[in-house]
């Protein structure tokens, strides 16, 4: 609900840029997260703040992809999207489970969210003035 608002006003690259560090920028607080209320409050705020954020993302970056590619390639991205998600997910969380289980959780929690946050610098700083022509 808040994306298109929000592209519209501060504009969609900014808004990618924004929200793709803000989905990954608070999984840093689970893994120093006490066994208390105080953590139950910085779990809970942190996985608030994942999903506000993934949630700007996703609809945000599905735009920037479709503007970004011609329509003769659309169901070619779109399928290899598909693809490479439902591929990828299942390995990484079985190479999460792995080292979780060889180090520790919170071990496990801090590389994941540094390797997460380090995953930013493949967000598209440079903005395309084509990209936004092709919006228009």
């Amino acid at each position: 609900m808040l994306a298109k608002p929000a592209a519209t006003r501060l504009g969609g690259h900014r808004v990618l840029l924004l929200a793709g560090i803000g989905r990954n920028l608070w999984l840093g607080l689970i893994p120093f997260a006490p066994a208390s209320t105080t953590g139950l409050v910085m779990i809970t705020a942190a996985e608030f703040l994942l999903v506000f954020f993934a949630g700007m993302f996703s609809p945000t970056f599905a735009t920037y992809r479709m503007n970004a590619t011609d329509d003769a390639h659309m169901s070619r991205v779109v399928m290899a999207w598909s693809i490479t998600n439902k591929t990828a997910q299942p390995i990484f969380i079985a190479a999460a489970g792995l080292l979780a289980a060889t180090t520790s959780t919170k071990t496990a929690l801090t590389v994941l969210a540094a390797i997460l946050l380090s995953a930013t610098v493949f967000l598209p700083w440079r903005h395309n003035s084509e990209d936004s022509d092709r919006a228009r």
